[in-house]
């Protein structure tokens, strides 16, 4: 996440803003165009009136997901840390940003062991980890609320991402 809030602030957009979980270590100081928002203990109850100040987003980049880390997999905290974290945010952009786009970053668990190497729109996704099923539920779930909702919803199913600021697990 840390890279494309660089990007977007050397692309010199005008408000870039991060939301985190409290004790996240996935953004740094940041750089001085974007401000980061912390979701306090309460989810997005007390979020929702500092994003309204904000409001209205034209694009979302939701990269927040929890389990990616195999030593995160309780399906109750999947759930809670991907389905449930989701749908708030949508709530919040539905109320504060009609027809705001989402870009929800999946990830290349969703399709669990392939029998080919190249894997494209028609492989079907069959998660074998809790962390692919959560995924694969978030992006079924969002796409229909997002819908109801008048927000454009976009998957992006990323496969082994590396680089400047990702964590030790990768």
């Amino acid at each position: 996440g840390q890279n494309l809030l660089q990007y977007l602030d050397q692309q010199g957009e005008d408000q870039v803003f991060a939301i985190v979980r409290c004790g996240s270590r996935s953004l740094e100081a940041g750089s001085d165009g974007v401000q980061v928002l912390t979701v306090p203990d309460d989810g997005f109850a007390s979020l929702a009136p500092r994003l309204q100040a904000l409001a209205p987003f034209d694009v979302c980049f939701h990269l927040a997901s929890y389990g990616v880390n195999q030593d995160c997999q309780q399906s109750d905290a999947l759930v809670e840390g991907n389905v449930t974290l989701t749908l708030r945010l949508l709530e919040v952009l539905g109320q504060q940003s009609p027809g705001c786009r989402v870009v929800f970053l999946s990830t290349g668990h969703v399709y669990g062991r392939c029998a080919q190497m190249r894997v494209d729109e028609s492989v079907l996704p069959r998660p074998i980890s809790m962390y692919g099923a959560a995924k694969l539920a978030t992006e079924d779930i969002g796409r229909v609320r997002a819908a109801q909702l008048g927000l454009s919803w976009l998957v992006l199913r990323l496969f082994a991402s590396y680089g400047p600021h990702e964590g030790l697990h990768k």
